[in-house]
């Protein structure tokens, strides 16, 4: 444990500034909405179908 310790204290680290975040929220949701929407609206009643299968066989009679 010293040694971890002794060794992390004196290591160089180099710290890289982060590049500016990028308007990918932004994109994404454009993209859903303009190019992708008819993909994206099968999914979401695919994955509405298995949340309701998923929720009949978990039911207990």
């Amino acid at each position: 444990m010293g040694i971890t310790v002794f060794g992390l204290g004196k290591t160089i680290w180099n710290v890289k500034t982060a590049a500016p975040p990028e308007e990918t929220v932004m994109s994404l949701g454009k993209l859903l909405m303009t190019v992708y929407v008819v993909p994206f609206e099968i999914v979401s009643l695919v994955l509405l179908v298995a949340l309701i299968g998923a929720i009949v066989i978990a039911r207990r009679d």
